[in-house]
């Protein structure tokens, strides 16, 4: 029995001894594979931190004072138009104007036959020469005692009467001759020699273009910042550059537009510019505080506002929503960033609002 026992214990040293070997290699390699997940893969936090420290590069921008100009589409039109009427009746005797023509003022137009008229005058001068021989000798009789200041007054009135009478008849010749009160030029006309006219029937249409307007609408949104009285620009469709005054704005929007009508008064000497062509506005704005940048800086948020993405003075990138003031050929004017404002120039698609980021080769922006 003892000897059995004796050649036993061997063989369970031998296993036990195996069992041991093989738990510390199991155990050993557990430890070799978290080592190696602590270095192969970093926490969270440090995830975090790497993307942190993702690098941009910035340029610094100092806001300016900017005029924008608001370009719209426009058309000429005359400053205003006069109907001419005949003053008295008659046939049609002369006519010296053609539509479209120019004409200036004091031209003779047009003539009514002169007809009697000029006997009427005639015949009222010699009876203004009686009445006034009746009222200087009814005056001196009267002075006199020879005659009642009755027979005074009636004279006196037969010579006022006599007055009235030849201003009348000298009237009645000159509105023969139908003339122009403007320089302008003629849009109808109304008659024909042979025609015959009542006083108050229309003889012609004109329209004094200069100064000359060009018209255009603009928005309820820019109309407050528009002021009477200031320079703007005109460019007609032929290529002609012109210097204006902003004459008018309207007080009242137009119901199915709701744009308000804005007139430029424009120099029109010789009336040479037409009116009814196409016209390019430049109408300046009131000026703001802006930053001038290039549209590649725009960018859209989550909620699909546009804006641009900065970096603030803790190193974190922001993002704010901008107003586009103006697109220009230098670049994009926009309204809503810091005064002095270090912009995200290069990156920005790679950080997000509130992100803390480093920052490299700072550059100067405008």
């Amino acid at each position: 029995m003892s000897n059995r026992l004796l050649k036993v214990r061997p063989s369970l040293y031998i296993s036990a001894g195996l069992a041991v070997a093989v738990g510390l290699w199991l155990w050993s390699g557990q430890w070799v594979n978290a080592e190696e997940n602590s270095t192969q893969a970093p926490s969270t936090e440090q995830q975090d931190e790497v993307v942190a420290l993702q690098s941009v590069r910035t340029a610094t921008s100092q806001a300016q004072l900017h005029q924008a100009v608001l370009k719209i589409s426009g058309r000429t039109a005359y400053e205003k138009q006069v109907q001419v009427n005949a003053e008295i009746d008659g046939r049609i005797a002369q006519v010296d104007m053609e539509e479209s023509h120019a004409v200036k003022k004091g031209q003779v137009i047009a003539r009514v036959a002169i007809e009697d008229r000029q006997a009427r005058v005639a015949e009222a001068q010699a009876l203004l020469t009686q009445r006034k021989i009746e009222y200087d000798a009814a005056n001196k009789l009267a002075k006199k005692g020879f005659q009642s200041e009755i027979r005074r007054s009636e004279a006196a009135a037969n010579l006022q009467s006599a007055k009235a009478q030849l201003r009348q008849a000298q009237i009645a010749l000159n509105n023969t001759a139908i003339t122009s009160p403007l320089d302008g030029r003629v849009r109808t006309q109304s008659v024909e020699v042979g025609d015959y006219v009542k006083g108050g029937d229309p003889i012609a249409t004109l329209v004094d273009m200069n100064p000359i307007l060009v018209k255009g609408q603009v928005s309820e949104r820019d109309i407050n910042e528009i002021a009477l009285g200031s320079q703007a620009e005109v460019t007609l469709i032929t290529g002609q550059a012109l210097q204006g005054i902003i004459s008018r704005i309207a007080p009242v929007a137009e119901e199915a537009t709701r744009t308000f009508e804005v007139a430029v008064e424009v120099e029109n000497p010789g009336n040479v510019i037409p009116v009814g062509i196409t016209a390019e506005m430049k109408l300046p704005l009131q000026q703001v505080k802006a930053h001038i940048l290039s549209p590649s800086l725009l960018t859209l948020n989550d909620a699909g506002e546009i804006g641009v993405k900065y970096v603030d003075d803790d190193s974190v990138a922001r993002f704010t929503p901008v107003t586009i003031v103006e697109d220009t050929l230098k670049g994009m004017w926009v309204m809503g960033l810091p005064d002095m404002v270090n912009l995200i120039v290069v990156g920005q698609e790679y950080v997000k609002d509130g992100q803390k980021v480093k920052t490299a080769d700072v550059a100067v922006n405008g």
